[in-house]
């Protein structure tokens, strides 16, 4: 009986669809009563009440229940190894995915940071604009250089400003600039008022 005929088979005398009687054919080697077994165990198909399968007319096996459970461990110890192994290859799967979406996301933010300037400006004139991602690859090897730097630009009159598709010139990031280069102001009318006045008193 070839593989085909013993799927009708197991169909005809279990009534489960085609596609169970041949993942079970598949997971206890070809064999119609073991088949008959898993697909017990698997709740498909409700064990007869004389405890037997016939296959053909020419073989005839009983099952006692300690043998249907033995039979029934074997085919589902076959299928909890496949199991595993799924997992396996889907835990893979699943790690490339998330690496895969991880250096999307990466690429996107490096392209965001391209199109994406900071402006410094004085007296209303841009002097010079730089890219947020060439600005971030700055601040990480020089980041104490770097804020040095931008305060004393903010003490010399210079302004900030994020310009872009990402941003406004109203938005939160912009009136947070403007309010740093407000207060270096007003320090610096503060410092060089107390240092007037100290010259007056000498």
């Amino acid at each position: 009986m070839n593989h085909e005929e013993k799927i009708q088979k197991l169909c005809g005398k279990t009534g489960v669809s085609r596609e169970d009687a041949e993942n079970a054919l598949n997971a206890c080697g070809d064999d119609i009563l073991d088949a008959v077994l898993y697909l017990e165990a698997l709740g498909k198909v409700t064990h007869p009440s004389g405890g037997s399968y016939t296959t053909d007319g020419s073989q005839n096996a009983s099952y006692s229940s300690s043998g249907s459970q033995s039979s029934g461990r074997t085919c589902r110890s076959e299928n909890g190894a496949s199991d595993s192994q799924q997992k396996t290859q889907n835990g893979g799967s699943s790690f490339a995915t998330e690496l895969g979406k991880l250096v999307r996301w990466i690429g996107d933010l490096l392209k965001k940071g391209m199109v994406n300037y900071l402006d410094v400006t004085k007296d209303g004139n841009c002097n010079f604009s730089i890219p947020l991602t060439v600005l971030v690859f700055l601040f990480i090897p020089f980041f104490w250089l770097m804020t040095v730097l931008c305060l004393v630009l903010l003490l010399c009159g210079y302004r900030y400003e994020f310009r872009g598709p990402n941003f406004r010139s109203d938005d939160k990031a912009n009136q947070m600039l403007n309010s740093a280069a407000d207060a270096c102001r007003s320090a610096k009318s503060d410092f060089k008022k107390g240092y007037e006045e100290g010259a007056d008193e000498q």
